[in-house]
């Protein structure tokens, strides 16, 4: 027969040891502070060109054909270490100083897209001014952004020629500011 005194010290040890820890570990989990997450795809405002040239060397140069003037020219790279991803422009955004809005450009307007940019990939991508868009006003574009299937996932979709599986992990980020 297991003496009281003895069941109950057995029990304090084993609270000690077991969930005294455990109970740490939450309150360490819930306090400790989320680090910000790293984007799949960085977009950086390099500067500004006027009626830039698609090139392939001595670096990549992308350009939307038919869009002679004035373009911001930014630095696009996938900075997921081992996988494909897929992005495009949402939309345009400005800023007067009171907070970013979303801003529709007059007529046609691309900004930056790409599928099956393969890890550490990048090039540069001039964009024209977003027409109706004064030249004082500070803008960004919003980029939505996909990782495609690797693996297996991507084998049956190329298999089966259909695209079964599709993206995942969609995300949102956004170019660095625009500014002249």
């Amino acid at each position: 027969m297991i003496h009281p005194a003895s069941a109950m010290r057995r029990n304090i040890i084993l609270i000690t040891v077991l969930v005294l820890p455990f109970l740490a570990s939450l309150c360490w989990i819930a306090l400790k502070p989320a680090s910000p997450a790293k984007s799949d795809l960085s977009v950086e405002f390099m500067g500004m060109t006027n009626n830039p040239e698609h090139t392939m060397t001595p670096v990549r140069v992308e350009v939307i054909p038919g869009t002679p003037g004035r373009h911001a020219l930014f630095r696009v790279k996938n900075n997921n270490p081992d996988k494909l991803i897929r992005f495009d422009t949402s939309c345009v955004e400005t800023n007067d100083g009171q907070g970013w809005k979303k801003f529709v450009p007059a007529g046609d307007w691309a900004g930056v897209g790409g599928s099956e940019w393969f890890p550490g990939y990048s090039c540069f991508y001039a964009i024209a001014w977003p027409p109706g868009l004064p030249t004082n006003v500070v803008w960004r574009m919003q980029m939505s952004v996909a990782r495609e299937p690797t693996g297996l996932r991507q084998k049956i979709n190329e298999f089966t020629v259909r695209k079964i599986f599709g993206d995942y992990d969609y995300q949102t980020t956004a170019s660095s500011e625009v500014k002249q």
